[in-house]
C-alpha cells in the first residue's frame, strides 16, 4: 500500500452580533480606525464586537527590491515611497490622480490570455495589475508545471496544522514562481450534507478543524509573499441552485458554525483576502450585504473582498456593501451608474483605496515582474510534500488477517475493479480542477510493485463518472425536422441600467456535440459556441427535437453540466 501510494502524485437581520453595551464601543472603535468604511455600513445593521486588527507584518513582502525605488514615469511616486510614505498615504497619491475609468478599472476583475483573473492596474501612473488566480487544491485555471495536490478535504484527514501550513507554502511557492499575486483559498465553507458538490474542496463538517487547517494553511501561503484568499463568504452548502439559493441561518448558528473558520482566518490567521459566496443569507444576497461586511470589518480585516464569479446581480449593490472586487462587471456601466448618481464616487475611491494599498503591501510597484505564467512552478520537493500529505490523510478501519501491504512474492491472482484502477479521478473540477504533470494509475503501480510475481485481473465493474460518448449528429433533428441537432431556445432575464427586468428568448440550432459552456456566471467563457448577455440574471435552456436510434434496443444517456439541469 506504502509503495502504491508513493506513485500516486500526485455563511431577518443580521443581528451580526454584539451585545447592546459593547456595540456603543465597537462603533466607536469601527469610526477610528477605518471611517473609509463607515460609510459602507447600513443604518441599523449592527457590526460584531470587533476582534484584534492584523499587524502589517502578518503579509510578508512578495517583491522586494534593496535598491531605492526607480519610476521614471512617476517621479512623484518614486520620492513618496522611498521617503517611507505608509501604504495608505500612496495609495491616496496615486487615488488623487486617476480618472474615474482608471478607478473603474481597478475594480473590474476580468480573464487574460495568461491568468485566470486581473484588473487593469494603471500604467500612466506605475500601478500595476493584480493576478489572482484559483487554488484550493493546486494553481488550476489550466496552468501547467504545478503540483496536483490532494484534495483539502485529505489535508484535513491529517488533523496536522503543520502540514497544513506546507500545503500552503507549495500554493504560494508556486503562485509566486507563476506571476501570481492571490491565491483563491483556502474553501472554509462546511460539509453540512455529502451532496453538497464540493465537499472535497473544504475541510469537512467541523468548524473548529476548518479553522484550525484552515489558518494553518493561509500562513503558508502569505509566507511566500502572495496572498491567500479566503472563500465562500459564508453560508454556502450546496451546488445545486446555488446562486438562487436563500440560506436561512439564526445567529447562534451563523457565529458558532459557519463563521468561526472565517473569524480565525482573519484574526488568526491574517488572511489577506476574501471572496463572498453566491446564496442569499436571510433574504439578502451575501455579496451585497453591508452587514455581513461590517462583521468581517470589525474583525479587524482590512484587505480585500472580491465577489465569486457571478456572485452578484447587482455590482452597484456589491460596491456600496463594500466589497472592492467584482466579476462580472462593465466599467461602462458602472461609470454610467456614477454618473446617474447610484454609485456614488466615494464608494468608487474606498474600493480603489484598498486595493491600493494591498499592491503596496505586495511591493509590486517599481519591482520587476515576480514570476511567469510560462515558468514551470512545481518540483520534487512538493512532490514529496503533495506524497506525504496523501500518505498521512489514509485511515484504514480495519485489516482482517494483516492483509495489507500485499505481498507480491505469496498468493493468487489480485483482482482491481472500478474504472478507478484505469482512469483514476486524481482532481476535483471548478476552482479545483489542476494540471497534474503526470498520473500514474493504480494497475500500472500494482504491476511495478509485482514486478510479474502475481496476476493482476481487470475490470470496470460499472460506467465510471464521466459523461457518455456525444450523440452522433446523424441521430438528432431539429424541432423543424431539417438538418442535424437540437433546438436551443434560451429565455434569458437581463437587469437593464434601470434595473428592470427584460425577458430576451432566442432559438438557434447549435450543432449536436454543443458546450453550453457560458452561464449567467460565466458570460465572458471563452469556449461557449453560445453567448449568453452579459449581466444574465438567469438562463433556462431548453433542448428539443427528435432522437432516432441505430437500432431498437435500451439505452441510457448522460447529461454533464454545472448547476441544475433535468
Amino acid at each position: 500500500m506504502k509503495d502504491l501510494i508513493g506513485r500516486l502524485r500526485s455563511r431577518g437581520s443580521r443581528r451580526a452580533i454584539a451585545a447592546a453595551a459593547a456595540l456603543g464601543m465597537s462603533a466607536l472603535v469601527l469610526l477610528a480606525t477605518r471611517p473609509q468604511h463607515s460609510a459602507r455600513v447600513a443604518e441599523g445593521r449592527r457590526p460584531a464586537a470587533p476582534a484584534r486588527r492584523p499587524t502589517a507584518s502578518a503579509i510578508p513582502a512578495h517583491r522586494t527590491t534593496a535598491q531605492p525605488i526607480a519610476l521614471p514615469r512617476c517621479p512623484w511616486l518614486a520620492s513618496a515611497m522611498n521617503s517611507g510614505a505608509s501604504r495608505q498615504a500612496l495609495a491616496d497619491l496615486v487615488l488623487q490622480r486617476m480618472t474615474l475609468s482608471e478607478k473603474l478599472g481597478e475594480i473590474v476583475l476580468r480573464p487574460t490570455d495568461r491568468y485566470e483573473n486581473s484588473n487593469e492596474g494603471v500604467p500612466r501612473l506605475c500601478i500595476p495589475p493584480l493576478i489572482l488566480q484559483d487554488g484550493p487544491a493546486g494553481i488550476a485555471y489550466g496552468a501547467t508545471g504545478v503540483t496536483q495536490m490532494p484534495a483539502p478535504i485529505a489535508l484535513a484527514a491529517t488533523f496536522d496544522p503543520t502540514l497544513a501550513e506546507s500545503y500552503g507554502r507549495v500554493l504560494g511557492s508556486e503562485a509566486r514562481t507563476k506571476g501570481i499575486d492571490v491565491v483563491q483559498g483556502p474553501d472554509l465553507n462546511l460539509t453540512r450534507v455529502p451532496e453538497s458538490g464540493r465537499s472535497f474542496e473544504g475541510f469537512g463538517e467541523d468548524p473548529f478543524l476548518a479553522a484550525s487547517i484552515g489558518v494553518a494553511e493561509i500562513r503558508g501561503i502569505q509566507s511566500t509573499g502572495v496572498l491567500a484568499q479566503a472563500k465562500h463568504l459564508v453560508a454556502y452548502q450546496q451546488e445545486t441552485d446555488r446562486a438562487g439559493l436563500d440560506a436561512v441561518v439564526s445567529d447562534r448558528t451563523l457565529h458558532e458554525i459557519y463563521l468561526r473558520p472565517f473569524e480565525a482566518a482573519v484574526t488568526q490567521g491574517h488572511v489577506g483576502t476574501i471572496m463572498c459566496a453566491y446564496p442569499e443569507l436571510d433574504g439578502v444576497p451575501q455579496c451585497e450585504d453591508p452587514a455581513l461586511t461590517a462583521t468581517v470589518r470589525a474583525w479587524g480585516f482590512d484587505g480585500l473582498l472580491r465577489t465569486d464569479l457571478g456572485a452578484t446581480r447587482d455590482p452597484v449593490a456589491a460596491l456600496r456593501a463594500g466589497v472592492d472586487l467584482i466579476k462580472p462587471a462593465s466599467v461602462a456601466n458602472l461609470a454610467a451608474a456614477v454618473h446617474a448618481g447610484r454609485l456614488p464616487v466615494s464608494v468608487v475611491d474606498h474600493a480603489v483605496r484598498d486595493i491600493l494599498v494591498v499592491v503596496f503591501r505586495l511591493h509590486l510597484v517599481g519591482a520587476a515582474p515576480g514570476g511567469n505564467a510560462g515558468v514551470p512552478a512545481d518540483n520534487s520537493s512538493h512532490a514529496r510534500i503533495a506524497l506525504q500529505i496523501a500518505q498521512r490523510s489514509i485511515v484504514l478501519l480495519k485489516n482482517s488477517n494483516g492483509i495489507l501491504p500485499l505481498n507480491p512474492l505469496t498468493g493468487g491472482p489480485i483482482a482491481l475493479i472500478g474504472t478507478g484502477a484505469t482512469s483514476p479521478t486524481t482532481r476535483g473540477g471548478g476552482s479545483s480542477a489542476v494540471r497534474a504533470p503526470f498520473v500514474s494509475t493504480p494497475l500500472d503501480a500494482i504491476r511495478a510493485r509485482l514486478a510479474g510475481r502475481r496476476q493482476v485481473l481487470v475490470a470496470d465493474g460499472g460506467t465510471g463518472l464521466g459523461p457518455y460518448p456525444v450523440v452522433p449528429a446523424t441521430a438528432l433533428a431539429p424541432v423543424g425536422g431539417r438538418g442535424h441537432g437540437l433546438t436551443l431556445t434560451l429565455t434569458t432575464i437581463v437587469r437593464g441600467h434601470s434595473g428592470k427586468s427584460i425577458l430576451v428568448r432566442s432559438s438557434v440550432v447549435p450543432r449536436p456535440e454543443v458546450r453550453l459552456t457560458a452561464t449567467a456566471a460565466h458570460p465572458e467563457s471563452k469556449n461557449s459556441l453560445v453567448p449568453f448577455p452579459l449581466g444574465a440574471e438567469s438562463v433556462v435552456a431548453s433542448l428539443r427535437g427528435n432522437l432516432t436510434p441505430p437500432s431498437t434496443g435500451l439505452y441510457s444517456f448522460s447529461l454533464w453540466c454545472t448547476g441544475s439541469a433535468t
